[in-house]
C-alpha cells in the first residue's frame, strides 16, 4: 500500500508536469509565412508588371520567371 503523503507528492509532481507540458505549447510561435506569401502580399496593391529575378550567391542556382 502507498502512503498518503507518496500519493499527494506524485500528484503535485502530475500536476507541475502538465502545467509546464501546457506553457510550453502554448508558446510555441506560429510558423512564419513563406517568402512568396510575404512578396505577393507586397506587390499586389502594385497596379503594373512585377519581375522577379533570384540568385543564391552560395550555390549560383537561379530563380525561374512566375
Amino acid at each position: 500500500m502507498t502512503s498518503i503523503k507518496f500519493q499527494v507528492r506524485l500528484a503535485a509532481l502530475l500536476l507541475v508536469v502538465a502545467v509546464a507540458t501546457t506553457l510550453a505549447i502554448a508558446q510555441t510561435p506560429a510558423p512564419a509565412p513563406s517568402l512568396d506569401t510575404l512578396v505577393r502580399a507586397e506587390i499586389a496593391p502594385f497596379k503594373g508588371k512585377v519581375y522577379l529575378f533570384a540568385k543564391n550567391l552560395d550555390t549560383g542556382v537561379t530563380s525561374t520567371p512566375v
